[in-house]
């Protein structure tokens, strides 16, 4: 994601908000995949990258007034963002 992106919180949470939207989408494709029985459903990495999105979507929406901009808000999100989920 350019830094140029990131350069305002709204931009910033507009993003995080479109990942999460994508993340969203495809376990639900999964499952209904799963249930016209052509997968297993979501995999793991799909949940867990699911959890990761959407917990940072959250941070940023609760930490509007101190968030980092630019170059910055790249590595806080890259930080944000790591397991432990």
């Amino acid at each position: 994601m350019p830094a140029h992106e990131l350069e305002s919180i709204d931009g910033m949470i507009r993003k995080a908000t479109q990942m999460r939207q994508l993340a969203q989408a495809r376990i639900v494709a999964a499952f209904r995949e799963q249930l016209e029985g052509k997968s297993s459903g979501p995999t793991d990495e799909d949940l867990h990258a699911f959890a990761r999105l959407a917990h940072v979507e959250e941070a940023l929406h609760r930490s509007r007034s101190s968030l980092p901009l630019g170059a910055d808000a790249v590595a806080w999100l890259d930080e944000l963002a790591r397991p432990p989920f």
